[in-house]
């Protein structure tokens, strides 16, 4: 204790502020994590009371895992496959496009960094010529600029319209294939809301991509050319190793401290489909519901239904802002002290031979350089550790996409399951084969 309280005391007034911040984070993501468990069995209960009528009611299926780990690379293998089916389709295209734009505009931010600075540089030591210059260049170079921008946000969209139409196209394919898309409602409960499936989670799940290829990608390639450009102006590799070490130490936690929101995704949209089949369900079988005067009955389910939904979405929304505050702290205000603290090393060395006989307007000039591409460096780490909670929110959506595809390809095979509820029994019927020639077995 006595070490500990004197290595304390050594500690400048910052760096406790720093150290305090770090294990406020850490017991916030702690508590964050601890809260976040799975539905309680009660919950489960709330979810099934809006099931139609009948005494039999659908048991749902085990939610699979919706993490990043080998599973997920391994249903995002698969999918591409689909997505992307060759070198020479439009959706290679647009990747390439995507590709191109992002490292132009890198480029481009790299020259807005130098030419900037030699502005402020030109402007502080008030040469008129000098500032007319580079005002003169950036004026020029304003249009290509924000033609380079919008070219991005355009390939973007085409990239996620284009794996939503492909994606789309082939479960319709598979849907539409013999009697499959009765098979999926009459034989089969393992998707209780095709409909869901096919049209809001495709599009989700498409779009999420394209986002997530420009939000992995594009960070990536900032700190590799900004790394290259840090280690030419500061002098060694320190500088840009010790944000990489950054980026790896709080990748790591963050991504530990996301894990839930995966599940909560898969649940969510398994909770909108069901809210949507219930008010689907009304408009199907209207005149029904009016001759029996049902109204009352049907308004229990669909407040049974929204219920849980709502009680889930706003679970997720109180998860979401605990680990939101988590995420800004340590990807965006802690990066940037990382950044400032090794901007500020060389400069604040006193016996660096380097800026011993540098003057004011040369540090100054090295500094603002320096500083800003650090800044972006820290940027674009923050934006790298932050398209985690995207990657995280992508496997929901992925498990999702993957389940039904499976599903399909089993019904068209013949094999189907459905797990069944009469009052307290459970009985479960798997079935194999097509007519009256397939196996069944009942267990009850």
């Amino acid at each position: 204790m006595g070490a500990a309280d004197h290595g304390l005391r050594g500690l400048s007034r910052t760096q406790k502020l720093v150290l305090a911040t770090a294990v406020a984070a850490v017991a916030a993501a702690w508590t964050q994590r601890k809260r976040s468990r799975p539905s309680s069995p009660s919950d489960k209960k709330d979810s099934q009371r809006g099931s139609p009528p009948g005494g039999l009611a659908v048991v749902p299926s085990k939610e699979k895992c919706a993490a990043i780990n080998l599973e997920f690379l391994r249903r995002m293998y698969k999918l591409l496959h689909i997505l992307v089916p060759g070198p020479f389709c439009k959706e290679s295209f647009y990747l390439v496009m995507v590709a191109v734009m992002m490292v132009t505009r890198t480029l481009c931010d790299v020259w807005q960094i130098r030419n900037g600075t030699s502005i402020e540089t030109a402007i502080i030591s008030r040469d008129t010529r000098g500032f007319n210059k580079y005002l003169g260049r950036f004026a020029l170079l304003m249009v290509p600029i924000a033609m380079v921008n919008n070219l991005l946000k355009l390939g973007l969209n085409e990239l996620a319209l284009c794996f939503r139409a492909r994606l789309t196209r082939h479960l319709y394919k598979e849907y539409l294939t013999g009697f499959t898309f009765y098979k999926v409602t009459n034989l089969d409960n393992r998707i209780s809301n095709p409909d869901q499936l096919l049209t809001q989670d495709v599009d989700k799940f498409a779009t999420s991509l394209a986002d997530l290829y420009s939000n992995l990608s594009k960070p990536i390639l900032d700190i590799s050319i900004y790394a290259r450009k840090l280690a030419d102006n500061v002098g060694g590799l320190w500088a840009p190793a010790g944000m990489l070490a950054y980026l790896a130490a709080s990748g790591v936690f963050l991504t530990w401290m996301r894990r839930p929101l995966g599940k909560f995704t898969v649940r969510e949209q398994k909770l909108e489909g069901a809210f949507r089949h219930v008010a689907a369900r009304i408009i199907t079988n209207s005149e029904e519901i009016a001759f029996y005067r049902g109204n009352e009955r049907e308004a229990d389910w669909v407040e049974a239904s929204f219920g849980g939904l709502e009680k889930h979405i706003r679970a997720v929304m109180h998860f979401r802002f605990g680990v939101g505050m988590i995420d800004t702290v340590v990807a965006k205000y802690m990066a940037t002290i990382v950044g400032y603290y090794i901007v500020s090393r060389p400069l604040l060395n006193l016996s660096d031979a380097k800026h011993m006989a540098a003057s004011h307007k040369d540090l100054q000039e090295e500094y603002y350089r320096s500083g800003r591409m650090m800044l972006q460096m820290a940027q674009a780490v923050g934006r790298l550790v932050l398209a985690g909670r995207e990657l995280t929110r992508l496997a929901g959506f992925t498990a999702r996409v993957d389940d039904l595809q499976g599903v399909l390809e089993e019904l068209q095979r013949d094999k189907y399951k459905r797990s069944l509820v009469r009052s307290s029994s459970r009985m479960k019927v798997d079935g194999e084969g097509g007519g009256g020639g397939g196996r069944r077995r009942t267990r009850c």
